[in-house]
Order: C-alpha cells, then sequence, then structure tokens
C-alpha cells in the first residue's frame, strides 16, 4: 500500500483500450524518494525472493521525473479497482466519479515479479484506490471572448417574431 501519491495518467472508473481490447485499468503515480521507499524496499526484497543474484538487475516500474525529482510509479490491472473513499467507506464502482490525473490518493496491491523474452523485472498489479481528492479534468481550455468573431446560432431557441423553432 502506498501513501499518499498523486495520480497520473489515471484510467480507472474506465479501462484503456487502446491497446488491448479488452482493457486495462491503470494508473501512474507520483510520489517524492523518502515517501516511495517502502514500496521501493518491497519491491527490491520480491526481485531478491525471484531472482536471487541477479535482484539487482531486474527492472522496476518507475522513473525519476527529471523536472521535480519525484519517482513515477507504473500499475495495472485486468480488473477494475476497488475504491475506498477519504473516510475509509467502500464506493460503488458505478456510482464512482471519473478520477482524473492530479488526483490524490493510495493504491494497494501486489508487487509481482515477472520473466518474459529474456526481461526480468516487478509490476505493480492494482486492486484498490482510496480516493483522498479528485481532480477537476485537465486538458480542457478556458476560452474568453473574442469581439467580432464567430457567434453560433442556436437554432432550437425561441424565435421572438416565429414562435418556438425545432430542427428536425
Amino acid at each position: 500500500m502506498t501513501g499518499k501519491s498523486t495520480l497520473v495518467y489515471a484510467y480507472l472508473t474506465r479501462p484503456d483500450t487502446q491497446f488491448d481490447p479488452a482493457g486495462i485499468y491503470k494508473t501512474d503515480f507520483r510520489m517524492t524518494a523518502e515517501e516511495a521507499k517502502p514500496l521501493i524496499d518491497t519491491m527490491k526484497q520480491v526481485a531478491k525472493e525471484a531472482f536471487g543474484n541477479d535482484a539487482a538487475k531486474v527492472a522496476l516500474p518507475y522513473k525519476t521525473d527529471s523536472e521535480t525529482g519525484e519517482l513515477i510509479f507504473k500499475t495495472k490491472s485486468k480488473y477494475q479497482p476497488r475504491f475506498v473513499d477519504a473516510s475509509g467507506k467502500n464506493v460503488d464502482p458505478m456510482s464512482m466519479p471519473a478520477v482524473y490525473g492530479g488526483s490524490e490518493a493510495r493504491l494497494a496491491g501486489n508487487a509481482v515479479s515477472y520473466e518474459k523474452s529474456g526481461n526480468k523485472g516487478i509490476s505493480l498489479q492494482l486492486a484498490a484506490v482510496q480516493v483522498i481528492t479528485l481532480a477537476d479534468r485537465q486538458g480542457g481550455a478556458d476560452f474568453g471572448a473574442v469581439e467580432g468573431g464567430f457567434v453560433a446560432v442556436n437554432d432550437n431557441a425561441p424565435d421572438a417574431d416565429e414562435g418556438a423553432s425545432y430542427n428536425f
């Protein structure tokens, strides 16, 4: 289980189907190196148990953000995670609002070793998410008015001279 972290590229309430038609629930999450130490220690222990002397050479699912120095971890699952609110109460996935990047959460799951095509590593399999704060959807823009520009016409609005009109 992680401490409080900031989510990045979250696909938690709906799966990402871009590369897998069945969908993958996933998110990256950011933590300071100090906050991430227990998680890294756990992953290193799993690697040591699985790969022995080769443990130091295995891939771990994180990278360092060159701008902030924070560590960015990856986690995913074929199954939708269980949701818990900030008070610890379970939340029905059908009533869970969309969780966007920038939300703060704690994550729980399993650190699992793998060996595939000669590559060895540890992956984080997501099982549950405690949402602490929800972020607004990012990527949109708040456009202001531009004088003399295009103005859309609402064709379904009642016209003062002709009564109501409707598109058909």
